[in-house]
């Protein structure tokens, strides 16, 4: 089966998004929104609190020479998930202010050129800040829940109403592994990752493709795969297409 085709690729649109974690009894979590069903892009899928930059988030004078500021991608995080799940970051910077960690750039990722939707998301990672519940947005969303990364990725492989869209399946891979060499279920692993990912960076800009491989199975190449058409390696980084939805082959590590 051949991937979707579009005949010129689109401008992506710059977007943001929040993992957002918190101590749970048997580990660390992640927030997780479910989308609208009704949602253009990836409607009922659970993801991380997300969307596009808005004008608002820019600031006044530019702040960088980037044609989209770092702080615009930081704003439009700390306002989506305002909006979509209740919880407000915008108190992190005030003077003083020790109640919530510095957001901390986890990766980047560029919708694949074939699709006609396109989005460049900057993914931007936090500690749940205390003392807040949050309250899912019933337009946007239809609700929210905290999970351990290992069970969010089970669950999409066992459950068909939930489906992580291929950034978030692909992160919290990565995320798992990170909690659990830092020491997780321990509470204070989750200061350790941030930590970690604040020493190591979002690391290069991930933009997949959609190709096919040797069987005719549509799979998404990540940067390194040797089915990439434009960022070729050696070893194979890529998500496979099975019964509608994109896994993580075992012997394929993504990040």
């Amino acid at each position: 089966m051949p991937p979707p085709t579009a005949p010129d690729a689109v401008e992506p649109a710059p977007a943001a998004a929040v993992v957002l974690l918190r101590p749970g009894p048997d580990g660390a979590q992640v927030l997780l929104i479910r989308r609208h069903r009704a949602s253009a892009f990836f409607g009922g899928s659970s993801t991380f609190p997300g969307g596009r930059v808005d004008p608002p988030d820019f600031p006044s004078t530019p702040s960088d020479d980037a044609p989209v500021p770092r702080v615009a991608f930081r704003n439009a995080a700390v306002r989506e998930l305002r909006e979509e799940a209740g919880f407000d970051l915008a108190t992190m910077d005030a003077p003083g202010s020790t109640s919530t960690p510095e957001l901390v750039a986890l990766a980047r990722w560029i919708t694949p050129k074939a699709l006609p939707r396109r989005f460049d998301t900057v993914f931007l990672a936090a500690r749940a800040p205390l003392g807040q519940t949050g309250q899912a947005d019933p337009v946007e969303t239809e609700g929210f829940c905290w999970m351990r990364p290992v069970d969010a990725l089970a669950r999409h492989l066992d459950d068909t109403d939930f489906l992580l869209p291929p950034p978030a399946l692909s992160m919290l891979a990565a995320i798992d592994q990170d909690l659990k060499t830092l020491g997780d279920p321990d509470p204070k692993a989750i200061d350790a990752a941030l930590a970690l990912w604040a020493r190591r960076g979002p690391g290069p800009t991930v933009t997949p493709a959609l190709v096919t491989d040797a069987n005719d199975d549509v799979v998404l190449a990540l940067p390194g795969d040797p089915l990439h058409p434009e960022v070729p390696g050696t070893s194979p980084r890529r998500l496979v297409l099975r019964d509608g939805r994109f896994v993580l082959p075992e012997d394929s590590p993504v990040s």
